[in-house]
């Protein structure tokens, strides 16, 4: 079976008050989390979204069809894409997926049009796969004005899996993030990753908003400007961190990660920052980007 996976994450979050595709759960994103539950399925992903912010993850970016048309729209967009036979349609904001998880669901496609969980008695459509086939299908009904996914879907043969089949493996599956309330079970269920490796760092560098703060004396070589970093020697720190944004991703590096993990503690615990990571082994860690 040929399988594309798209990611929708053009969405307003509104509820949440901020982009919920780039808010931080351990050392990745949400997106990201999403990406790598996708990573052993396909190597085919793709980010449903017009904002140009994504365009640092690598992936292609798939624009909607329909203006104020939801994730119908999205859907559409990825079915009048896809050159695959089926299509995992994912949300951007459900990063307790797995990838056995949508496995299960592929499987369970073969024969239908949309292939869904239900779950709590409503069918989880950001968590689907949808055939290429029935591309024109659904775009007519859109373009009949449908837009509520519950609806669009009685025009199709589907698959509808008993959630209880995947909860079994993964409790959490379904947990997404509407509301800031969601996001902060989210955080108290996921374990802390404060301390970076060099392919943490490499995923981490890719989200739009990472800060990098440079800890190090300004002789100490080499220096990062690849990376645009701000540079604060520790000696200027307490002064100088109240012009970083303390919401945004920040990762501090320093020669051998002694300076930067205390960094770290003075950002998290005097400065209030919410998401702050430092290089393990600092420099040494990071010799194949330099």
């Amino acid at each position: 079976m040929h399988v594309y996976a798209y990611i929708l994450a053009g969405g307003k979050s509104s509820r949440m008050g901020s982009n919920k595709a780039l808010l931080m759960l351990g050392n990745k994103c949400l997106l990201q989390h999403v990406i790598e539950a996708v990573k052993p399925l396909t190597h085919h992903i793709f980010i449903v979204t017009q904002n140009a912010l994504f365009e640092g993850f690598q992936y292609p970016l798939l624009a909607d069809n329909f203006i104020n048309a939801g994730p119908a729209a999205g859907i559409d967009a990825a079915l009048q894409h896809s050159n695959a036979t089926h299509n995992l349609i994912l949300s951007c904001d459900m990063p307790f997926i797995d990838a056995r998880s949508l496995q299960e669901i592929i499987n369970a496609s073969q024969n239908f049009d949309i292939t869904y969980p239900i779950h709590a008695g409503y069918p989880e459509m950001m968590l689907s796969v949808f055939q290429t086939a029935c591309k024109q299908k659904w775009r007519d009904a859109i373009m009949q004005g449908e837009r509520k996914l519950s609806e669009l879907v009685k025009h199709f043969n589907t698959c509808e899996i008993d959630s209880h089949l995947l909860l079994n493996n993964n409790i959490d599956l379904f947990a997404n993030m509407n509301t800031p309330d969601d996001y902060a079970y989210a955080k108290a269920i996921f374990p802390s990753q404060e301390e970076l490796n060099a392919d943490d760092f490499a995923t981490l560098i890719q989200h739009p908003l990472v800060q990098i703060i440079d800890v190090r004396n300004v002789d100490e070589m080499p220096r990062l400007e690849k990376f645009q970093p701000h540079e604060i020697p520790m000696s200027m720190l307490r002064n100088e961190l109240t012009r970083i944004d303390k919401h945004n991703p920040s990762i501090f590096i320093c020669h051998a990660g002694m300076r930067s993990l205390a960094a770290l503690e003075i950002a998290k615990e005097e400065f209030g920052f919410e998401n702050a990571y430092h290089v393990k082994g600092g420099i040494y860690t990071l010799a194949a980007f330099l």
